[in-house]
């Protein structure tokens, strides 16, 4: 069994002042569909 995730901190990584970019919005869209998963 093989897994595909992405493993990220949210603030500082992902935001900067609680915001997130669109660049990185497109990229987390982008990830869900090839049906891997995302761990904050």
């Amino acid at each position: 069994m093989q897994y595909h995730l992405l493993a990220s901190d949210y603030d500082g990584t992902m935001a900067h002042d609680e915001e997130v970019s669109d660049e990185i919005v497109a990229v987390l869209q982008r990830l869900k569909q090839t049906e891997r998963v995302l761990v904050w």
